[in-house]
């Protein structure tokens, strides 16, 4: 029995000793990444045995199964591989790119420093050039591009103001009726033919005061980048010019004044006398018969003293009879201030006399004027009036300072006849 069992037990254990061993060798080979030997080799069993068949079986479908993730691996692999060597010439080409895309940003960049550098430069002249300048659309809301001078112009302070969005009307015009009909003026030159622009722009106001500044307005049609029509606003401040202008205005009238006193002295007393005599009394006591009567004096006497450019009393007399007609009563007469009226008076009278002397209205057959006074109203005439004001007036200022020829020898024909017969 011994001796059969152990025949038999050799027998059986080739029979699954052999088998291991190969399984054992493609296990190795698997371990050793030698996959082709090891998926080349199939598992065979010449003399099955239960269990070793099972395990053969199932060698062989897990080697097939792997056999075939090998493949598909190795397809994928290959695959990899392949967009790898794209995604590396891509790569490649991107690099490319971005070195073009860097030398373009480069560009770019300086480009936009030398816009920057040249909107700033244009933004500084035109902060400091001493105007408004600004533009709107046909829904007359400021751009946001403005000078700084606006702020100033247009704002009673520039500190947190932001005029882009504000409708430029609300600034500009403080009457409503106005306001309107300027925004109907604006629409239809943004929107209208050349035709209908030429019709209207010179229709707009070209002065407004703000804020106690005169200001001129032009305005000039520009397109934006859209080829969209746009109004631009130039406004200068012209306050100075004004005032200067009323300042030769008042020195002009004051020389005419002057003048007009000196060639027409007897007519001036006439009316000052009168004026003394009628209109300096106490309005207290005016009866209700002499309303009339006194409306119609302070009506003629303004009109007077207007013809010799006597600016004061005429000014006080109009606000006067303005007052007596819209009232329409007596007692605006009887409120009327007697001191205003003869302060008014004094101050044409003052300069009169500063000019001329001060016996002019004392002194009907003659008067005297100082030399260096009419020499004055001379130059202070050249340096005002227009020439062909200019060219009226010196010819009379003239006639005061000189004297004729005829006059100065009429003392000589006595002396000569005594002279010659004295003489022989």
């Amino acid at each position: 029995n011994q001796f059969l069992s152990r025949i038999l037990s050799a027998v059986m254990s080739k029979a699954v000793t052999r088998p291991l061993e190969v399984l054992a060798k493609q296990i190795e080979d698997l371990a050793n990444d030698d996959l082709e030997d090891a998926l080349n080799v199939v598992l065979d069993v010449r003399k099955p045995v239960s269990e070793v068949v099972s395990l053969k079986d199932s060698t062989n479908k897990i080697m097939h199964k792997i056999a075939e993730y090998y493949e598909i691996t190795t397809a994928q692999n290959e695959e990899l591989q392949a967009q790898r060597d794209e995604l590396e010439s891509q790569r490649d080409e991107l690099e490319s790119q971005n070195d073009q895309l860097l030398t373009t940003s480069h560009s770019l960049q300086s480009m936009n420093n030398a816009y920057l550098s040249r909107t700033m430069k244009l933004q500084n002249l035109l902060d400091n050039v001493g105007q408004g300048f600004m533009t709107f659309g046909s829904n007359l809301v400021i751009n946001a591009e403005y000078s700084l001078t606006c702020l100033e112009m247009l704002c009673e302070s520039d500190d947190h103001h932001d005029l882009a969005g504000k409708k430029i009307t609300d600034y500009l015009f403080t009457d409503p009726e106005q306001k309107e009909f300027i925004e109907s003026l604006l629409i239809k030159s943004i929107l209208g033919t050349e035709n209908e622009r030429d019709l209207f722009i010179p229709l707009l106001p070209e002065e407004t005061v703000l804020h106690g500044r005169a200001h001129q307005i032009d305005y000039k049609l520009v397109s934006d980048e859209k080829n969209r029509n746009l109004m631009m606003i130039i406004m200068t401040d012209i306050s100075e010019k004004r005032e200067l202008e009323g300042q030769m205005m008042a020195e002009r009238d004051m020389l005419q004044m002057i003048v007009k006193v000196l060639q027409n002295r007897s007519s001036f007393i006439s009316v000052y006398e009168d004026f003394m005599g009628d209109l300096t009394r106490d309005f207290q006591g005016i009866e209700e018969v002499e309303y009339e009567e006194v409306l119609r004096k302070i009506h003629t006497y303004k009109g007077s003293f207007a013809q010799f450019y006597m600016a004061n009393i005429a000014t006080r007399l109009n606000e006067i009879e303005e007052e007596v007609y819209n009232d329409g009563t007596i007692e605006a007469i009887r409120r009327i201030d007697r001191k205003s009226i003869l302060d008014a008076l004094e101050k044409d009278i003052q300069i009169i006399k500063q000019y001329t002397s001060e016996d002019i209205l004392t002194e009907h057959e003659l008067y005297s004027v100082k030399e260096e006074k009419i020499i004055e109203i001379e130059q202070k005439i050249k340096s005002i009036l227009p020439a062909s004001e200019f060219n009226k007036v010196i010819p009379i200022i003239k006639s005061i300072r000189y004297r004729s020829v005829k006059e100065g020898l009429k003392q000589y024909p006595d002396y000569v006849t005594k002279l010659s017969e004295r003489l022989e």
